[in-house]
């Protein structure tokens, strides 16, 4: 038992590269073992839910691109933070790939607009950049509860 021990350690204390607040990890063999489901028909009911509220925030008036493109990229930050806490603070970039990917699909389903390229490019720049940011955790927690 102590040979998985000292692996289990070693694991976790050598290839992974910690990247802010997220420990986000490149270690091949985490990316190769975690792969996140396929829950893009959940995620694209959340969308709308979210979409909903946004509006009502907006008294009503309509959501911008701009807006829902900031929403979307939170949700799939708020979803990996959450995965990040399950997961013994480790966060593998497999997980980040098949969150963004399960949650632009789920975008395209609801939102048609999502369908352009350029608009599925700067979701994944935005979730790239976001994540890197020191102060993610609290500024996406502010964002969501924003919209209860």
């Amino acid at each position: 038992m102590n040979w998985f021990k000292n692996i289990h350690k070693n694991l976790f204390s050598k290839k992974v590269m910690p990247d802010r607040q997220l420990n986000i990890s490149d270690d091949p063999y985490l990316n190769e073992i975690h792969k996140a489901p396929d829950l893009t028909m959940l995620y694209a009911n959340d969308l709308m839910v979210y979409y909903d509220r946004l509006q009502r925030k907006n008294d009503g008036k309509g959501v911008t691109m701009g807006e829902f493109q900031t929403l979307i990229a939170y949700y799939a930050i708020d979803l990996l933070i959450e995965y990040h806490d399950k997961a013994n603070g480790v966060l593998p970039r497999s997980i980040i790939q098949d969150v963004k990917n399960n949650v632009l699909a789920a975008a395209q389903k609801k939102f048609p607009a999502f369908n352009d390229k350029g608009k599925a490019d700067y979701f994944h720049y935005m979730v790239d950049n976001y994540i890197k940011l020191k102060d993610i955790v609290s500024s996406t927690k502010r964002y969501m509860e924003s919209l209860e």
